[in-house]
């Protein structure tokens, strides 16, 4: 299907067409791996089991203790924009990829026009598209995070791309999100959250009411790419707590909490 027509899109055909494959190839394929993920000095294997049709994965780390259950990461692959519109807000470079668990690549690099997101370079499976090694970086270039396959199984499955997250109504709201950024998704339960993406980052605003009031503050922390950032404020009602957790810089963060609104009923 084609995407909105971007009139002043500097992005060559194939670099659109490389693009939107990647962003589309979490909702077409179902893949089982082994990868290294490495941070903060840190490094460790991880098994990976992905749903059909980007519908999440099942992690295990290899070091944890014998037994352990596998950790659910639901999905935040869902395609909101295209190429071109990921472009006002990313510069695009491709190049020839290295082999990587196994399997032909193509590198995609996206440097951040702004310092509300960070930069990538990623490695792309040739025939599906599908990220298989991901460097992290600031927009001065130093390194956040990498994750690489060592091995990795993949298979086609039915397109779901046109599907959506699920729109909840909710207590609270978000206004005047970060340039590029959107809501793809709102839950109420086990508390309430809104997930934001712009495509390549990902974010989710967590927040917890509290019938006393509390005292105003803010904290945040960093490992590797992902930031989790806590809010106290109060409200109309009483306290709340607006936690921003995603691999997206302090200052988008923040931006994130800032946006937070109490529906008025």
């Amino acid at each position: 299907m084609a995407g909105p027509v971007h009139a002043d899109c500097n992005l060559s055909q194939t670099l659109q067409d490389r693009i939107n494959t990647m962003l589309g190839a979490h909702s077409r394929v179902a893949y089982t791996g082994t990868l290294l993920l490495e941070r903060n000095q840190h490094r460790e294997f991880v098994d990976v089991r992905s749903g059909n049709g980007g519908s999440g994965a099942n992690l295990r780390r290899l070091n944890d203790a014998p037994g352990s259950p596998p950790i659910a990461y639901p999905s935040e692959h869902v395609t909101t924009v295209e190429a071109c519109e990921l472009a006002e807000h990313y510069v695009f470079a491709s190049a020839p990829g290295d082999t990587v668990g196994g399997r032909e690549t193509l590198r995609l690099s996206a440097r951040p026009r702004d310092p509300l997101r960070f930069g990538y370079v990623m490695d792309l499976d040739k025939q599906f598209g599908l990220p298989l090694r991901v460097v992290t970086a600031t927009a001065d270039g130093q390194m956040l995070e990498r994750y690489e396959f060592a091995s990795i199984e993949i298979s086609a499955t039915p397109d779901s791309s046109q599907s959506r997250l699920p729109q909840i109504d909710s207590d609270f709201a978000l206004s005047e999100l970060p340039p590029g950024f959107k809501l793809i998704a709102s839950r109420t339960q086990p508390m309430p959250a809104m997930i934001v993406s712009d495509g390549l980052a990902a974010a989710t605003v967590f927040i917890e009411s509290v019938e006393q009031i509390i005292q105003p503050g803010e904290g945040g922390l960093n490992e590797g790419s992902t930031v989790s950032y806590t809010r106290g404020v109060n409200g109309p009602r009483g306290g709340i707590l607006v936690t921003v957790v995603g691999e997206i810089p302090m200052v988008t963060a923040r931006l994130l909490a800032d946006a937070v609104r109490v529906q008025q009923n």
